[in-house]
């Protein structure tokens, strides 16, 4: 665990392996929680959720 308290989208890359395009792919077809855009060019995520999902323990809400 880490004393951060979000995940930067660079952070998030460095976690996956994975490029920003492919981040934000994910974010849009639901297979990743979506971030919290503070700015027009930032992106951050709950430490929390972060590690959630990547331990499989997260899934997209149910809509409707």
């Amino acid at each position: 665990m880490t004393d951060k308290k979000w995940y930067s989208n660079r952070d998030v890359q460095r976690l996956t392996g994975k490029s920003r395009p492919t981040i934000d792919r994910w974010e849009a077809e639901g297979k990743m929680p979506r971030g919290l855009r503070p700015s027009k060019r930032t992106v951050v995520w709950p430490v929390e959720l972060i590690e959630s999902w990547l331990a499989g323990q997260w899934h997209p809400a149910q809509e409707g």
